[in-house]
């Protein structure tokens, strides 16, 4: 794990930090098309705010022990603003991800230079499906510092490497997308935070929760089972659910994980509310690369009120998410030569 201890910005050893950053978006002819500042102070996972600021929106997020709250725009304008936060803060996947795939080392030829690569890929599921590389992350030999995080059309470039507490940071960032420059960053600044002003952690009275709650109560089995529920909540079997349901949105099939050729099933947790709509939604199992789509969808389902002694109450229930993809195409027959 020593890739990670040097390049993620997060984690028990590392002291409360301020970053400044500032980016652009540019279009497939190489024209910005945004600027824009990307600001974080942080403390631990659950205790930190993030703001960013670009033309005609801002957005910021508070961390919070049950599930995040944010300000401003609700949804990103555009993807790629996840990918600054993944280049500074956690560019190495978490060992929970890392260890639901298999690592191999590999050196690699990048644009006439040499790397040397660990390949992510997806274990061989059970039907016989090949494993495929889902992420490859390059360093430069001899180095710790992450350079490239190469995905399936996407590749992330971390360059002129700053040194902050026993971490290194890329001072410059660019993502590229089917081979062309989509956003370019810039560290303006990073510094310690001392002292901590708490106050700076308040949220205001009109956040309200990120659009999709993962929330993972304590004192849930470390197996990911059940968590045990407040009072005045009732549990009904999966097929009953099924029955109450009146509107169904369909997951979209992430591309990565389509081309990984990734596919099962999600079994989520969720609170359906006297009104007929998920209060509460976490992942129970399911491929990783799956599991977000499945949240996405099936925080919008809309469900019969369950009616107990004619009066609706709050359940919980199992909800099962089948992501499948169609057989790979079989090889022509071998030819014969005739006699």
């Amino acid at each position: 794990m020593q890739a990670s201890a040097a390049n993620t910005l997060s984690g028990a050893d590392v002291h409360p930090w301020h970053l400044k950053a500032t980016f652009s978006l540019l279009d497939e002819q190489g024209k910005a098309t945004d600027h824009g500042s990307y600001e974080e102070f942080w403390v631990s996972t659950h205790k930190y705010k993030r703001i960013m600021a670009g033309t005609g929106f801002t957005r910021t997020e508070f961390g919070a022990e049950a599930a995040p709250v944010i300000t401003g725009t609700k949804n990103w304008p555009s993807p790629l603003f996840g990918s600054l936060l993944q280049a500074w803060v956690f560019p190495w996947p978490a060992r929970a991800q890392i260890d639901r795939f298999d690592i191999t080392a590999e050196h690699c030829e990048i644009d006439g230079a040499g790397y040397a690569c660990f390949l992510m890929k997806t274990r061989p599921m059970p039907i016989g499906m090949p494993s495929n590389v889902v992420a490859t992350q390059c360093f430069q030999p001899g180095s710790t510092f992450l350079r490239l995080t190469l995905y399936e059309k996407t590749t992330v470039k971390r360059d002129h490497p700053v040194n902050f507490q026993g971490r290194q940071l890329p001072g410059d960032i660019e993502v590229d997308r089917n081979g062309k420059v989509a956003m370019t960053a810039h560290l303006e600044s990073i510094e310690s935070l001392d002292p901590v002003d708490d106050a700076l952690f308040v949220p205001p009275p009109d956040a309200v929760p990120l659009p999709i709650k993962q929330i993972r109560e304590k004192g849930s089995p470390a197996s990911g089972g059940m968590p045990v529920l407040p009072d005045g909540k009732v549990s009904i079997a999966p097929g009953i659910a099924a029955g109450l349901l009146l509107s169904k949105t369909a997951p979209v099939y992430p591309p990565i994980a389509k081309a990984a050729r990734v596919q099962g099933t999600v079994v989520l947790q969720g609170l359906i509310g006297k009104d007929g709509t998920l209060k509460e939604l976490h992942v129970i199992s399911g491929p990783p690369l799956l599991q977000q789509a499945a949240l996405d969808a099936v925080q919008q389902w809309v469900y019969r009120p369950y009616l107990l002694n004619n009066e609706p109450v709050e359940v919980l229930t199992s909800i099962y998410v089948v992501f499948t993809l169609g057989e790979l195409p079989k090889p022509p027959p071998a030819a014969h030569a005739q006699p």
